[in-house]
């Protein structure tokens, strides 16, 4: 192993021992390397490592943003060596194997950033909620059921992402998290809680996978620019002709709302009047309901780029108003009963217009 002490450099080496070195890295690269170890050495840039295996860095000084993206393909908790990792701020591990993250997490007091996506984790270990440096905290993919009380100690939280879980009930702590700018759960919940209205910062929310209906309380959360919802194919009396109470008229008061997507919603057979009041919006996706025809108030929607209407089985024709989406860049109509005739009228109404058939 050789030895570099005192120099000013632009790149790190596997196999390396640093002393009082000063690097400058390339903040949109990935370092790999292995079994390197630094002493006293400063990082002037933000500094990314792919690995850092065996790698250690004793009495060093990150001004900016230190990250790992740790790849784990065989361990199911993580190797002892990241929790030495103090000034560690991002944490990105990639594992479908992980069952578990170890208590000594928590002496990563520097995190801002933790995401695991697409592994066998179960459950968050409470000593994540003494990382209360967390921006951003991300479990998507795994097999949550719950969170643990204690996560409302983490008021920096801005990113809170845990779609595709099995969450049995809406975490209705996640409502005290007041800072949060986006929030994304998944589970087998039905329900959403008036008290979502406190997340007054919330930018984008998103919900799945068996939610039946969306509170009034959902009109509060003025700064929205994105909503997403997965419905729950059927959890309602077909013979109840009330089933625009599942989309309530307060959504028209989003007035921000960019992209809105209610996917799966087999009662909804047009699409309701009240998004039609969503001056701003950009992109709708209606696929996987049961539309059956659509308004000739789609014309309102002036500033509108993207529209899915796929797997809408019942849905022949579209009125001749959307021509006046002259905006409109992709149409998404694969999957519906709109023959080859109409298509050509369709592209003729929209001929700037790419659509998917």
């Amino acid at each position: 192993m050789r030895s570099i002490k005192q120099e000013t450099l632009h790149k790190t080496e596997s196999n390396t021992r640093y002393y009082g070195c000063t690097f400058y890295l390339g903040e949109n690269h990935k370092y790999k390397v292995f079994n390197s170890h630094f002493d006293n050495c400063s990082f002037r840039t933000d500094v990314t490592f792919q690995g850092a295996r065996k790698c250690t860095f004793e009495n060093c000084s990150f001004s900016q943003k230190f990250a790992v993206e740790a790849t784990i393909k065989k361990q199911k908790s993580l190797p002892r060596e990241i929790y030495d990792l103090a000034s560690l701020t991002h944490l990105e591990i990639h594992s479908k194997k992980i069952q578990y993250l170890d208590k000594e997490i928590e002496r990563l007091s520097h995190l801002q950033h933790l995401s695991m996506t697409n592994g066998w984790l179960q459950e968050l270990p409470i000593e994540i909620t003494q990382l209360r440096d967390l921006r951003h905290l991300e479990f998507t993919g795994n097999g949550i059921t719950s969170l643990p009380p204690e996560i409302k100690n983490l008021q920096n939280l801005r990113q809170l992402k845990l779609f595709f879980n099995l969450l049995v009930d809406f975490p209705l702590v996640v409502t005290d998290l007041s800072q949060l700018t986006t929030l994304e759960l998944g589970g087998i919940f039905t329900t959403i809680p008036a008290e979502i209205a406190k997340l007054k910062n919330l930018v984008h929310l998103r919900l799945g996978h068996e939610v039946q209906a969306l509170p009034p309380e959902i009109g509060d959360l003025e700064n929205l620019e994105v909503l997403e919802v997965s419905f729950d194919e059927i959890h309602h009396d077909a013979s109840d002709n009330s089933t625009m109470t599942e989309i309530p008229p307060q959504i028209a008061k989003l007035t921000n709302l960019r992209i809105l997507n209610i996917i799966n919603h087999h009662l909804i057979t047009h699409v309701p009047e009240q998004i039609f009041d969503l001056k701003n919006l950009q992109e709708l996706n209606l696929h996987s309901n049961n539309i059956q025809s659509l308004s000739p108030q789609i014309e309102q929607l002036q500033n509108l780029t993207y529209l899915d209407l796929s797997h809408n089985n019942e849905l022949a024709n579209l009125p001749p108003d959307i021509k006046k989406l002259q905006g409109l860049r992709e149409l998404v109509l694969s999957y519906t009963a709109i023959d080859e005739q109409q298509l050509l009228t369709i592209q003729s109404w929209l001929p700037n217009c790419k659509i998917s058939y």
